[in-house]
């Protein structure tokens, strides 16, 4: 036989035809997966296409010879691909399984390559031993041609049996994968050990039974539709893609339950988790969700309260219920819902100690805020003693000497009372509970007011307090003129403080198309820029050695930052260590209307004239601060009667004509709203005018003050209180009823 006529081939017929085709199938197949870069096993994949390729050529070929000798040589050169198909197909399975992407080790190379050879070669030399093929080999007449009845030798069946072992080592190796293999990757393994058997199957019917193709093996069709079948799912990422596995992990894997229904409510699949919870929950018998009641009501019954939950072993889940629609749109109904079970329980825990938490807080609050008032009030009334007292021995002192000692003693009560206003106002600002009054008021107004309360502290140090405002009145604005006098107080107050020579300037400009803006300069010892950036931190210097030196509370500063912040201003600090502080303060107040005519206020008239002469009733528990009361209403030409507590203030009522009644608030027996309540009913009964009535209390939070007034007082003046501070009170509600 000369090789060369057996290229020489006859014309095709049907098994040829199905040859070709699926030859091309799978070069078609092979040159697509080709696409796919990487996945695990890639090399033996291929390598097993180019085996099945080369097996279905030599069917082919063996097809279209019509000579015997030819049918046989090609039969033998097939040997090649069919010894390399099944070796590489078990490689690609065990590094598929293993997730193995090494690279091609030297026994598996070797095994590749002797092994083909060799039993082509035991093939080929058949003519020589006669072991291969044994010599009963016929030919048969088939419907297109002739076959050949092969008449197998003891070498063919020791090939086949090395064979065999590698098909049965890659379904040991699917097998084995299978049972080991996380529930998400179980259904790929499953699919790949139907693909490992399918041509298993054919091979072994064809040895065995004699079940062929026309008149050949079908392992290699067989093996080529599973290779096409393969590739197919590699492109759809049915089988490598890490996406679809994690999809797959996000639904067997996941923590929270979840279960799938069709539309008859009927359980179609569901994830270990949810098995369990229907275990746990007595339910692992439900096949429909009708059987598991508390479940059913809540995913269905819309009557249910919104944010129902499904409770179980102590645990508590939320309901969210997908409907799955239907292929085609526009359908009505769907065919199934996803139901998805969020355990919430740690979310309600948190929740519940957030709200415990939060509830501590308001109580905290709460109890800082009495406290803060309790002490505001413990401390005010000494404290009123202090400054009354000083006030009252300053009237009725000659001696210089003593008039010096005095005034210490009022001023250091002025510094306690500034500390515990700071700390008031700074426990209002972080309630919440601190609100600007704006009103019309003239800017040049306020500073000179300002620098006349902090002029003579510079001069003692000798420092000139330099003012430097626009010439004219300027515009109003419209504001809180309190406030803003806090700021300046505080910033020449810090600026007097902290200067021992050189200047102190108060600049204000005060442009009608423009901003407020008011800068304190001063050549005091200064700041480094880290300091700035503390002062204005609650209870906050520059440093421990300026508190130690200088004293304060460190509240300034951040009082004056938040007031600002409130008004929508801005506050910047330029300062260098030795060299002095500049301050710039400005705050967007819109103008005034009435900024064309600035009132002047009437003077008011001498107290002597206004006040003398009249009969005042006032009620205080609390010895020093009658004394205190007698000696300035006496002193402003007033007749008083000092009461003790609220009852006593009630039954004085009757028996004289008032003109002004004060009253302290916190008064044993009956306090001043009991006792205003009292006096009220007095006067209906009797239609007596009632006569002014004024609180005087040292509970003066904005909030108290905002209680008395609503009970009905006229006016309420805060403890400690200077002489001025009730006389000028008392002048202001008498000329409200003229």
């Amino acid at each position: 036989m000369h090789t060369p006529q057996c290229f020489a081939l006859t014309a095709p017929h049907m098994p040829a035809y199905v040859a070709m085709a699926t030859f091309a199938g799978v070069a078609v197949a092979g040159l697509t997966v080709l696409r796919k870069r990487e996945f695990h096993g890639r090399p033996y994949f291929l390598i097993g296409f180019l085996a099945t390729q080369g097996w279905l050529l030599g069917v082919l070929l063996e097809l279209l010879s019509s000579a015997p000798e030819c049918k046989m040589w090609w039969a033998e050169i097939s040997y090649l691909f069919i010894t390399l198909l099944p070796t590489a197909w078990c490689y690609f399975l065990y590094d598929y399984s293993h997730a193995r992407s090494d690279a091609m080790s030297l026994p598996r190379l070797a095994s590749m390559i002797v092994s083909p050879f060799a039993i082509v070669l035991l093939a080929t030399t058949n003519g020589m031993h006669h072991l291969f093929y044994l010599d009963g080999t016929k030919i048969i007449e088939i419907e297109h041609g002739i076959a050949l009845e092969y008449l197998h030798g003891p070498l063919f069946y020791l090939a086949a049996a090395y064979l065999y072992l590698f098909l049965v080592a890659s379904i040991v190796i699917v097998l084995r994968s299978l049972i080991r293999a996380q529930p998400a990757f179980r259904t790929y393994f499953l699919t790949l050990f139907l693909m490992t058997l399918i041509p298993s199957a054919g091979n072994v019917a064809y040895v065995v039974f004699g079940i062929s193709f026309y008149g050949f093996d079908p392992t290699p069709f067989l093996f080529s539709m599973v290779m096409i079948l393969l590739v197919r799912m590699i492109l759809t990422n049915k089988v490598f893609d890490i996406a679809s596995i994690a999809q797959s992990y996000m639904f067997l894997d996941a923590e929270q339950p979840v279960a799938v229904i069709d539309e008859d409510g009927k359980f179609i699949v569901t994830n270990p988790s949810f098995d369990i919870l229907r275990a746990e929950t007595g339910n692992d018998s439900a096949v429909y969700l009708a059987d598991w009641e508390e479940l059913n009501t809540l995913a269905f019954d819309y009557t249910q309260p919104k944010g129902s939950l499904l409770v179980a072993e102590g645990r508590s889940y939320e309901l969210r219920v997908i409907p799955i629609d239907k292929p085609l749109r526009g359908s009505q109904s769907c065919m199934g819902w996803m139901l998805l079970l969020k355990d919430v329980t740690e979310v309600l825990q948190s929740n519940a100690e957030l709200g415990r938490a939060l509830h501590r807080a308001e109580s905290a609050n709460r109890m800082k805020s009495q406290f803060i008032a309790n002490m505001s009030h413990e401390i005010r009334t000494p404290l009123n003693g202090i400054l009354g007292m000083a006030e009252v021995l300053s009237h009725e002192i000659t001696s210089p000497r003593h008039a010096e000692m005095v005034e210490t003693i009022r001023q250091s009560g002025d510094v306690l009372l500034n500390v515990l206003n700071d700390i008031l106002d700074l426990s209002k600002i972080e309630a919440g509970k601190l609100a600007l009054m704006p009103e019309p008021f003239d800017p040049q107004e306020l500073v000179r007011r300002a620098t006349g309360l902090h002029r003579l502290a510079a001069e003692r140090k000798d420092v000139p307090l330099i003012v430097e405002m626009p010439s004219g009145n300027g515009p109003r604005r419209e504001g809180d003129p309190m406030r803003l006098m806090q700021i300046l107080n505080n910033l020449l107050s810090n600026a007097t403080k902290f200067t021992d020579k050189g200047s102190i300037t108060l600049r204000m400009d005060n442009p009608a198309d423009g901003n407020l803006v008011f800068t304190v300069i001063d050549t005091g010892i200064g700041m480094t820029p880290e300091e700035i950036t503390r002062i204005f931190e609650d209870f906050e210097q520059a440093d421990g050695a300026i508190t130690r030196r200088y004293g304060g509370t460190g509240l300034g500063m951040s009082i004056i930052r938040r007031l600002v912040t409130m008004m929508n201003g801005r506050i910047d600090v330029t300062s260098r260590k030795g060299a002095g502080t500049k301050v710039e303060v400005s705050v967007p107040l819109p103008v005034s209307d009435a900024s064309a005519e600035v009132q002047q206020p009437e003077p008011a008239p001498a107290p002597s004239t206004i006040l003398t002469g009249l009969n005042v009733l006032a009620a205080d528990d609390n010895g020093t601060n009658r004394l205190i009361l007698g000696s300035l209403l006496k002193r402003a030409g007033m007749r008083a009667v000092l009461v003790t507590n609220g009852r006593e203030a009630v039954e004085k009522f009757p028996d004289g004509e008032w003109d002004v009644i004060l009253l302290d608030i916190s008064m044993p027996e009956m306090d001043g709203l009991t006792a205003l309540e009292a006096i009220d009913t007095i006067t209906r009964k009797t239609g007596r005018k009632r006569p002014p009535c004024i609180a005087i209390s040292a509970n003066v939070m904005a909030d108290q003050i905002q209680e008395y007034l609503g009970a009905g007082f006229d006016a309420c003046v805060g403890k400690p209180f200077r002489s001025t501070d009730v006389l000028n009170t008392i002048e202001a509600e008498l000329a409200r009823r003229q």
